[in-house]
């Protein structure tokens, strides 16, 4: 049992750098991109440095290529949802941009779906990068654990790649790591053997060591310890040679995990030693800019000191002269300041029965709101702990319910502190250009638990470039408020629905969902009810964003609309 747990917790240990060799956006990979694009471009192909920022292509990839990504997928949304672009290859690398930046920003799902776009263009079209993208949507399958995925993706590109190209090694490397989770060591073996020749072909010292490291992983599972421990050992020596100290460490750690396993504590001792000097030695290495920096503040304040005490000395009597004169101007302000001062604590006292009043219609509805949950959230507590039956069904209805009763408490207490900071004009708001799909998959990713433990079913129909303007904080409140009373009154295993219609000016948001009928249940309550606060601060908020919110209500469904302003062309996406 010792060992076993010593081994999980090596394998925790390399998972993480599995990660961070395997899958991050390759600089050779931009920089081809790069070069795609520019033969695309008419300012860049015709060879000349003028620059139009009206040009909407040329500014795509000046930005991608600086590195700009928010502004890239602005970009590169806008030439999509134009379809202004015809040629099939700058299609093709408008969908490779668009993948690769919502790989970055963690969005696997729509990563996947721009990916499998550019791979259909690129077969119809013979393109040849398209065998790179193979390789692309094989690490975001990764990323989601999808591993069989990961492995079919990766086997194709395997099976058209060529054996000279940059990238072989690191794709060999993430099939065998795919395979290895999989528990197809044989065929995790195959591949990982083969990356540590090329790398060893290559010269590369760094990625010699991860793979070694990884080869005596895969056995060491296996509990193949005599094959293992000397992949081990190879890994700590390429790792000295190749200097990088984050795989060194990794190696020392590796090596005293083994001799832990073996007994051989004393030797175990000295290899995690060498990994805490490492470890010191990242760490210097990551301050000695910051106290370089702080050096240099620190002789810049004190030389302006020291001129400020020098030009004190030289202008000392013109100092003593406009003090004098500051002293009879202030007498003069002071008489006409109390002046004021006088109009201004009238005004405020003013404001100050304002806030007292908000303050005491706010404390109202705390007290009015909170007594009904707390006091159904005790009684369900109570029953569970006096209930002589403790079937697991039961138990599992109470709970849900006091989960229910806890999160509504939540979402209250959440719309009464963005109601006072509305009323108290402290909320920040500022209008941008908004996806609609991107941001209501961003508020539904926290209803995923409840929506799994109910089987509700999400029908969502938006347009793939449909685009409002708006304030990202106020509009994510309203929908959260939305979501949650869908989720809450929607029975088990039914659906909500959610569609967007367009027009010239705005776009009409619809969500509907069934309802218990509320003449055989007496434990269901209408939307935003009881004092009503969250919708009013649905009301309210969507008119700061120069929309309409409505709710239409029967004994069966549900219906709430939301319009909103629909963005113009000229404006770039907030993601």
């Amino acid at each position: 049992m010792h060992r076993l747990s010593l081994k999980k917790q090596y394998l925790f240990l390399l998972g993480g750098m599995y990660s961070f060799i395997l899958f991050g956006i390759e600089k050779q990979a931009i920089v081809r991109i790069d070069q795609e694009l520019k033969k695309q471009c008419y300012h860049c192909s015709a060879s000349t440095t003028f620059y139009n920022d009206k040009d909407t292509y040329h500014g795509l990839h000046i930005a991608f290529s600086s590195n700009n990504i928010d502004r890239a997928f602005a970009l590169c949304n806008e030439l999509l949802r134009r379809n202004i672009i015809k040629k099939p290859e700058a299609k093709f690398w408008l969908y490779t941009i668009k993948g690769r930046i919502l790989k970055e920003k963690k969005l696997y799902p729509l990563a996947i779906k721009a990916i499998s776009k550019a791979i259909e263009i690129g077969h119809a079209n013979e393109i040849l990068y398209v065998k790179e993208s193979y390789a692309t949507q094989g690490q975001l399958y990764y990323e989601l654990k999808e591993f069989h995925k990961a492995v079919t993706v990766l086997e194709q590109w395997r099976s058209v790649h060529n054996k000279n190209d940059i990238n072989w090694n690191v794709n060999l490397h993430n099939l065998g790591i795919c395979y290895l989770h999989l528990k197809s060591y044989a065929k995790a073996s195959e591949s990982l053997q083969e990356s540590l020749a090329i790398n060893q072909k290559r010269g590369d010292t760094l990625n010699m060591a991860k793979s070694a490291m990884d080869i005596g992983n895969l056995y060491y599972v296996q509990y193949l310890d005599s094959i293992a421990i000397p992949y081990f050992k190879k890994g700590l020596e390429y790792a000295k040679k190749a200097k990088d100290l984050k795989t060194l460490r990794n190696a020392y750690l590796n090596m005293a995990i083994v001799e832990e396993n073996r007994k051989r504590f004393k030797k175990a001792l000295e290899y995690r030693k060498e990994a805490e000097k490492v470890k010191d030695s990242i760490w210097n290495r990551d301050k000695i800019w910051q106290l370089a920096e702080k050096d240099k503040e620190l002789t810049v304040r004190l030389n302006e000191e020291k001129l400020a005490k020098e030009r004190l000395k030289r202008h000392g009597a013109f100092v003593i002269t406009f003090f004098s004169l500051a002293g009879i101007v202030l007498v003069l302000f002071l008489g006409i300041k109390l002046r004021k001062k006088n109009r201004k604590i009238t005004f405020q006292k003013k404001k100050v029965d304002a806030l007292n009043t908000t303050k005491d219609k706010l404390l109202t509805i705390l007290s009015h709101d909170l007594k009904t949950p707390v006091y159904f959230l005790s009684n369900k507590l109570l029953a569970l702990s006096t209930k002589d039956s403790k079937e697991q069904r039961y138990l599992d209805k109470e709970i849900q319910a006091c989960y229910s009763i806890a999160s509504n408490t939540s979402l209250l207490i959440e719309n009464t502190l963005q109601w006072a900071l509305n009323n108290r004009n402290k909320l920040l708001f500022k209008l941008t250009v908004i996806h609609l799909e991107t941001m209501i998959d961003q508020v539904l990713y926290y209803f995923k638990p409840v929506i799994a433990l109910k089987k509700l079913n999400l029908n969502i129909q938006i347009p793939e470039f449909c685009t409002v303007t708006g304030d990202n904080n106020t509009l994510k409140i309203i929908f959260r408020n939305i979501f949650d009373n869908a989720v809450k009154y929607t029975p088990e295993e039914r659906a909500i629905t959610i569609t967007a219609k367009e027009d010239n000016e705005s776009i009409l948001l619809i969500i509907e969902n069934p309802v218990l009928d509320k003449k055989t249940s007496s434990n269901v309550s209408g939307p935003f009810n009881s004092t009503g606060l969250g919708h009013q601060l649905c009301k309210e908020f969507a008119i700061k964003n120069g929309g309409v919110f409505e709710v239409f209500e029967t004994s069966s469904y549900i219906q709430i609309s939301l319009s909103l302003r629909k963005s113009h062309q000229d404006e770039y996406i907030s993601v």
